[in-house]
């Protein structure tokens, strides 16, 4: 056996070798494996295990069961040990990892990527997420795997997002997976990303009109309103007392417009 050839002389294989995948599509043998990686493995064990899930990952990252223990690998292990792995993802282009942002699980083996993984490893995973932004935030999965762009990802990154989500801004109340990816914007991106979608907002008489009938809705008006009245008194130079002296009228049309939110 090719994976115990590698321990001969040293010391006996650890017991999972050779019944990686096996185990992993199982509860049981799944909880076991996680319990392996709580431990410290060596490179070449790290090495040894990703081997065995390799020509698996389409179907593990599936599994109800099988992608615990993917997302398990992804915090453990070094980003070298985890690349064949990240290869296979990857290895049908942008569209397969749009699609696998999308499934319930898939979306997981995402998220965990992107916390852990430096960004030049993983620029086929970015453009497949913005590949096409706008039908992913709008996805029940896909939304989270988009929030986690936002907190992971690069300036740039968030740009085209905001530039996505701008281009379509009538869906924010429309959906509110959608919704949940604004708010993600306008409270974790820059400054100038953050404007140019709360004006984005602003401008869009019938989205302001729709904002205030649902939760979520309320949420983005709010920080929209909050954003547009930091711009103001940053353009105009004034304080939040000052503003409240010389400025109240805009604060009042500014609850006019966003529902008083």
């Amino acid at each position: 056996d090719p994976a115990q050839s590698r321990f001969a002389g040293v010391q006996a294989p650890p017991w999972w070798v050779g019944r990686v995948w096996s185990l992993a599509k199982c509860a049981s043998g799944g909880r076991k494996l996680q319990q392996v990686l709580d431990s410290k493995m060596t490179t070449e064990e790290q090495g040894s295990f990703v081997a065995e899930l390799k020509g698996h990952v389409a179907e593990g990252l599936r599994c109800p069961h099988a992608n615990y223990l993917l997302q398990k690998c992804i915090t453990a292990f070094e980003p070298e040990n985890l690349q064949p792995l990240v290869d296979e993802l990857v290895a049908r282009g942008p569209g397969a990892v749009t699609q696998v942002a999308r499934h319930k699980y898939g979306c997981r083996i995402i998220q965990r990527l992107l916390e852990t993984m430096p960004h030049e490893r993983l620029p086929v995973v970015f453009e497949g997420l913005l590949e096409n932004a706008a039908a992913t935030c709008a996805n029940p999965y896909g939304n989270y795997a988009m929030q986690h762009l936002v907190v992971y990802g690069s300036r740039a990154h968030r740009r085209c997002l905001a530039d996505v989500i701008a281009e379509n801004i009538h869906e924010v109340h429309a959906n509110r997976f959608v919704c949940a990816v604004v708010i993600r914007l306008l409270t974790s991106a820059e400054d100038e990303e953050r404007a140019a979608l709360a004006l984005a907002i602003a401008e869009s008489p019938d989205l302001l009109s729709k904002l205030p009938t649902t939760t979520c809705g309320r949420v983005v008006a709010s920080h929209t309103r909050d954003i547009r009245l930091m711009q103001h008194e940053t353009a105009t130079g004034k304080n939040d007392a000052q503003v409240g002296r010389t400025g109240g009228d805009l604060e009042e049309q500014c609850d006019g417009i966003f529902g008083g939110a």
